[in-house]
């Protein structure tokens, strides 16, 4: 096993709340749906990054899907 395996291999797949994704763009919530489609398919069904990742995936699509104030990002 390579040191990449075992890098992959230890990684934990966070879940990202409502009350987080909320303060951010419609672009990145977007960017983030994306990236966590692909960890999705990289999961084994069943186990804890798989149940993790569906349920950020529905809090995103929960978001999109709904009219919010949208945010205004000052530099």
């Amino acid at each position: 096993m390579d040191r990449f395996e075992t890098e992959k291999e230890d990684r934990m797949i966070t879940f990202i709340t409502m009350h987080e994704l909320q303060s951010l763009t419609d672009q990145e919530l977007g960017e983030l749906y994306q990236l966590f489609t692909l960890l999705l398919s990289e999961t084994e069904p069943h186990t804890p990054d798989h149940r993790r990742i569906r349920a950020t995936l529905e809090n995103i699509r929960n978001l999109l899907g709904q009219p919010r104030q949208r945010c205004i990002r000052r530099p």
